[in-house]
C-alpha cells in the first residue's frame, strides 16, 4: 500500500494511506458483529489462545489497530541548520529548534 507523509496538525510527521487514514482497524468482522460470541467461540476452540489474547487486551498490550509506517528510506544528506548549539528538527512546517521550539519555514526551491 503506498503511504505518504503529511502534517498531522501538531507539526509532526504522520504516514497516511491513500484514503488519508493514519491508523487501520484490523478487528475481525466476526468480533465486530458479535463480540461476546467471538470470545466464547475462541475460549471453546483454543483456551490457551483465548487466555493469552484476553490477558494482553486487558493489560493494554494488544490492539486491533495499527499505525501506518513507511519503508525505511535514505536519510537526508543535506546540511542541517543549528539553533541553540543543537541540530534542528525537520518538521513538516520547517526546521524547528529543539531547545526553544521556534519554527523556521523551509526556503522555497530556487
Amino acid at each position: 500500500m503506498p503511504l505518504r507523509h503529511v502534517d498531522n496538525g501538531r507539526g509532526e510527521w504522520a504516514m497516511v494511506d491513500p484514503d488519508g487514514n493514519a491508523y487501520r482497524d484490523d478487528t475481525p468482522a466476526e468480533l465486530k458483529a458479535d463480540p461476546k460470541g467471538w470470545w466464547d467461540r475462541l475460549a471453546a476452540a483454543d483456551p490457551g489462545a483465548y487466555s493469552n489474547l484476553l490477558a494482553r487486551v486487558q493489560l493494554g498490550h494488544w490492539s486491533w489497530y495499527h499505525a501506518h509506517r513507511a519503508e525505511p528510506t535514505e536519510p537526508y544528506a543535506g546540511p542541517v541548520p543549528f539553533c541553540c548549539d543543537s541540530p534542528m528538527w525537520a518538521s513538516p512546517r520547517g526546521w524547528a529548534c529543539r531547545v526553544t521550539g521556534d519554527l523556521f519555514p523551509y526556503e522555497a526551491a530556487a
